[in-house]
């Protein structure tokens, strides 16, 4: 059976084009494989 798949779309970049809240996103990945989900953080494209 395949892994559940969780995106998360963020919309806010500092200046240097970077996620303001990396942290987190970094925090929510790690909690997700946790419980065997395969999580990934994206961006819209400009």
């Amino acid at each position: 059976m395949p892994e559940p798949v969780l995106g998360i779309l963020t919309l806010y970049l500092n200046d240097a084009k970077q996620l303001e809240e990396r942290s987190i996103y970094r925090r929510m990945i790690i909690e997700g494989k946790k419980i065997g989900l395969d999580v990934f953080v994206f961006t819209r494209s400009l």
